[in-house]
């Protein structure tokens, strides 16, 4: 009995090791799928993000489990909520959800849609993250979307104020600012390839609210919103 027990664990974990590979070759196809449609329409390519990884996997488990397909959850939340349970500071998010026999046919379903194919080809998305889990049609696949600009950020409190430090993981074409309590406030300083900040807010606050924005073109988006304490 102890034997035959151990057999059947031993395999349920096999047979969970083998979907599990097999849905993160779903996952990664769905990306490569999705960047090459941005490219025919000269859209920049889309970063996975671990932490978008994460909220899409375990949003696809959760909606087998309810047997829904829903963007909103069992509270009525959102997207930009759950990537935002994780402790991301993003402020824009968008995601498409779906089902059938394959990636690729789910990616095209997507595409056929004038509302999923919006979303698809936003030029403001920067990274993404998929979560595939296999279903007696094929698969149900959830794709994240988000918005992020600035990669790192540096922070020193100053008597008067308080100095941040950004860098962009890739060169902006447009103006980066913050924005704190009603003003704007633009770099200090701006480096050669246009991808590391440095700014200056004036004050003498324990807390800082901060939102990041980019201005181009007459388009204004806000892509990070952080809390800034002083120790």
């Amino acid at each position: 009995m102890m034997t035959r027990t151990l057999i059947i664990v031993l395999c349920s974990l096999c047979l969970r090791g083998i979907l599990y590979a097999e849905s993160s070759e779903v996952e990664a196809n769905t990306v490569t799928l999705i960047n090459a449609l941005r490219e025919e329409q000269d859209l920049s390519q889309l970063h996975v993000d671990p932490l978008l990884t994460v909220v899409a996997r375990d949003y696809a488990v959760r909606c087998v489990q309810r047997g829904v397909l829903s963007h909103q959850d069992e509270k009525g939340q959102g997207v930009l909520y759950r990537i935002r349970q994780t402790g991301d500071t993003t402020v824009r998010a968008g995601e498409v959800l779906g089902t059938g026999p394959d990636e690729r046919m789910i990616v095209t379903g997507w595409q056929s849609s004038r509302d999923h194919n919006q979303v698809l080809m936003d030029p403001a998305w920067t990274h993404t993250g998929v979560g595939a889990v296999p279903v007696p049609q094929g698969y149900l696949i959830v794709t994240v979307f988000k918005t992020r600009v600035f990669d790192t950020l540096k922070t020193e409190f100053l008597d008067n104020g308080i100095v941040l430090s950004l860098y962009s993981f890739h060169p902006l074409t447009g103006v980066p600012f913050l924005y704190h309590f009603g003003r704007e406030y633009g770099p200090l300083e701006v480096s050669a390839e246009n991808k590391d900040f440095l700014f200056f807010i004036p004050g003498n606050r324990l807390v800082y609210y901060i939102l990041f924005g980019i201005r181009s073109g007459g388009t204004t988006v806000y892509t990070d919103r952080i809390i800034v304490e002083k120790e």
